[in-house]
C-alpha cells in the first residue's frame, strides 16, 4: 500500500500522531445527476472531477464487484465526494436519522445564518427547523440551523459568535 505524507497538521494538533489533513467527506446518493444539480443550485459548486461506472474489483469500499460513479465538488475550504452504487443498488429506502449509527452531515461556517438560510431556502432547500443559539458551554453564542439534500443527508450551518 502506498501511502503520501501530507504537510504537517498545525500544531495545535501536534499531540495526534500519523494523522494527515483531511482529504474530503463522502456521501451515498440515489442518482449521482440529481445531487450534483442540487449542490449546483444550492452553492454554486459543480464537480471538479467525475467517473462513470467504475467497477471496484478489488473491494477497496467493502463492497466487492462493486460498480459506481462518482464526482468530488470543491468547497472553499474541503472537498465532498458524491457517489452512486450502481451494482448492487443501495438499500434502505428511508434516510437514517440524526440519531442512528452511522449517520452523519456536512457542516459549513457561514458569516450571517439569517442571509444564507434566506438564500437557501428560495432556492428551495428543505430546512429541519429554525435556527438555535447555544446558550451555554464551549459553543455558546454559536447559532446553527439544519437543511437536507435530496436523500436525506443533512447539512448544518453556523455562525460563530
Amino acid at each position: 500500500m502506498n501511502v503520501r505524507r501530507t504537510e504537517a497538521a498545525p500544531e495545535a494538533y501536534d499531540h495526534v500522531p500519523n494523522v494527515p489533513t483531511m482529504h474530503h467527506t463522502g456521501l451515498v446518493v440515489r442518482n449521482l445527476d440529481r445531487s450534483l444539480a442540487f449542490y449546483q443550485e444550492m452553492f454554486g459548486v459543480g464537480a471538479a472531477g467525475r467517473l462513470d461506472d467504475v467497477l471496484d474489483d478489488g473491494g477497496r469500499h467493502g463492497v466487492p464487484e462493486a460498480r459506481y460513479s462518482r464526482a468530488i465538488l470543491t468547497f472553499v475550504a474541503g472537498r465532498v465526494e458524491l457517489v452512486e452504487y450502481h451494482v448492487p443498488a443501495g438499500g434502505g429506502s428511508r434516510p437514517r436519522g440524526s440519531c442512528d449509527v452511522g449517520s452523519g452531515h456536512l457542516a459549513f461556517q457561514v458569516a450571517d445564518l439569517d442571509s444564507t438560510l434566506r438564500t437557501l431556502v428560495a432556492r428551495g432547500m428543505q430546512m429541519l427547523g429554525a435556527p438555535l443559539r447555544i446558550e451555554r458551554g464551549p459553543s455558546a453564542g454559536v447559532v446553527l440551523a439544519f437543511g437536507q439534500d435530496l436523500d436525506g443527508n443533512r447539512i448544518e450551518f453556523l455562525q460563530l459568535p
